[in-house]
């Protein structure tokens, strides 16, 4: 750090110099007057005053500014409310010589525009940073240091826009101060919750969407709300399922119903006798005659309608497995899957939970197999997908209640198993006013204008893929706002701390590690001068103080 004094006052004009002349007399006019009275009382007090007077008058004329430089190519960028302790550390451990507020930066710009040139890498501490500071550092290396705060979401992301009976996953990163829950709720209903360890937490909660039109819930730790979620549910296109039993079996029959109440179209066969089926149907009264999926028992993975699902690239399903083991061999010589098991428990059955239990083994992981993190289910996909399920019967979770754990269990399975919808969109929320959102169409539809919120836009089209189209857009409206022919994205105000925080990360994600730090030698100067306002007002006192000395 180099202090250097510098004065406003030039002598480069006969009025100053005769300006500074007749202070300089006046000065010597109040030492020799002082020295005629010096045998007076509080002659000390009568030289202090007026010393400082003179020097106040001076001062006031010349009017003097302290400028501090120092050389470095490191800056740190503050909030206000950063503990002092904290800049102090960073400073230390990280070598960085100077440090400024945003205010101060900006004067420091607006007084020097050249200093902005010169500077190499920006440390920012906080995330309360406007962008007519961050824009003009646009072509800085930027290193953000995290100040996290107890109790508060550090990040946090969800789907804008899904399918109905689609998983909406809500994940990010939390500080917990202690050991507690987090919970996504609706009204008074828990859809999903964790265990939070002390420190800086990863979550992943998870729920089906199963209400139609713009969706809440909320997301709470312990007693206190952190972030409602919004949502826009739409109607998926859809899907034929044949429940193939070769026993009639109350897993299945549960398993049918409520795909039927969640809109799919459900036909069930189910072997009564040796010639004999029942057959049924939900939502259709006529014959299904193609099938997207198939739910069936092993004995019947051999079975003709299985094996063509499967040779149009579907989807099938297998459960109530008693007899593992065998009945996997059973299902690989069917239909050429890659089953594997491992026995892991003597015991008949794993508990996972009050009402659900699991047979004792674990599915070996596989090249072209994805497993469900949460349950002993996995897909194994070549050509068409099979899903095989290792739970024993589900059906007691609805019979005593616990639904949510039953649609999650379910939801997430046919999530899997199921093919891919022709189209898609995909909106990462929370979505912020004022702040670019990338949106994603996967659609056979081409040369299509979107409506987004009040403007008609005109989407790129992915290098990789013809079908993905996306476009960045910036909301200016907070509320729910129209996207595309019939559905809304919820746009949160831009006031939030979590609103900085995403708009931090623009900046920090374009330039983290991407540009070279500039290793040159230069100087940033900060001057600071008083006001001419609080020299007069320093001139009054001591007049006044000269002026009431002889009378006290």
């Amino acid at each position: 750090m180099i202090l250097q004094i510098n004065f406003q006052f030039q002598l480069n004009t006969a009025s100053n110099i005769i300006l500074l002349v007749a202070v300089l007399i006046m000065g010597i006019v109040q030492f020799l007057a002082l020295w005629r009275n010096r045998s007076k009382g509080r002659w000390g007090l009568k030289v202090l005053l007026n010393f400082l007077l003179w020097i106040s008058v001076l001062g006031w004329i010349l009017q003097p500014t302290i400028t501090r430089s120092s050389d470095s190519n490191q800056i740190l960028l503050y909030q206000q409310n950063i503990p002092h302790t904290n800049l102090q550390h960073w400073q230390d451990s990280l070598h960085i010589a100077e440090s400024f507020t945003e205010k101060e930066i900006l004067q420091a710009i607006n007084e020097h525009p050249a200093w902005i040139s010169k500077i190499g890498t920006v440390y920012l501490a906080g995330t309360h940073f406007e962008p007519t500071l961050l824009n003009q550092l646009l072509d800085k290396e930027w290193k953000w240091l995290p100040t996290w705060e107890n109790n508060q979401v550090e990040s946090i992301r969800w789907e804008g826009v899904l399918y109905r009976g689609d998983l909406q996953r809500v994940s990010g990163k939390i500080l917990s101060e202690k050991t507690q829950v987090l919970s996504l709720k609706i009204g008074e209903q828990v859809l999903d919750s964790i265990s939070l360890k002390k420190g800086l937490v990863d979550f992943n909660l998870k729920f089906p969407a199963f209400v139609k039109g713009k969706a809440k819930c909320e997301l709470w730790l312990g007693e206190k709300l952190l972030q409602p979620i919004h949502f826009a549910v739409m109607e998926k296109p859809s899907k034929s399922v044949l429940v193939l039993q070769s026993n009639p079996d109350f897993e299945s029959k549960t398993l049918a119903d409520w795909m039927g109440k969640r809109g799919y179209k459900v036909e069930t066969w189910t072997k009564v006798a040796k010639n004999t089926q029942n057959q049924f149907q939900i939502n259709t009264k006529q014959s299904i005659k193609s099938y997207d999926l198939i739910v069936t028992d092993p004995s019947l993975a051999g079975d003709a309608r299985v094996k063509k699902v499967l040779g149009e690239n579907k989807g099938v399903l297998i459960i109530n497995l008693t007899n593992p083991e065998t009945e996997t061999r059973i299902i690989n010589q069917a239909l050429g899957t890659q089953w594997r098991l491992t026995k892991s428990s003597t015991q008949e059955a794993i508990q996972l939970s009050n009402d659900l239990t699991a047979l004792p083994y674990q599915i070996q992981p596989n090249t072209w197999q994805k497993s469900l993190k949460e349950y002993p289910i996995a897909v194994q996909r070549q050509k068409g997908r099979v899903g095989l399920s290792l739970l024993n019967e589900t059906y007691p979770l609805m019979l005593s209640g616990d639904s949510v754990t039953y649609n999650k269990i379910w939801a997430s399975t046919l999530e899997a198993v199921l093919p891919s919808e022709p189209v898609s969109i995909q909106v990462n929320a929370p979505v912020f006013v004022n702040i670019p959102t990338q949106i994603r169409l996967n659609t056979l539809k081409k040369n299509v204008n979107w409506q987004v919120g009040e403007d008609t836009l005109k989407p790129s089209v992915s290098s990789l893929n013809s079908q993905n189209e996306y476009q960045n857009y910036r909301f200016i409206k907070a509320g729910w706002q129209p996207l595309f022919d019939s559905l809304s994205v919820y746009v949160e105000d831009s006031t939030p701390d979590l609103a900085y925080l995403q708009r931090l990360k623009m900046y920090v994600g374009n330039n983290f590690l991407e540009k070279k730090q500039k290793n040159i030698d230069f100087s940033i100067a900060r001057q600071s001068s008083l006001s001419p306002w609080l020299w007069w007002a320093l001139i009054l006192f001591i007049l006044t103080a000269l002026w009431v000395e002889p009378k006290w």
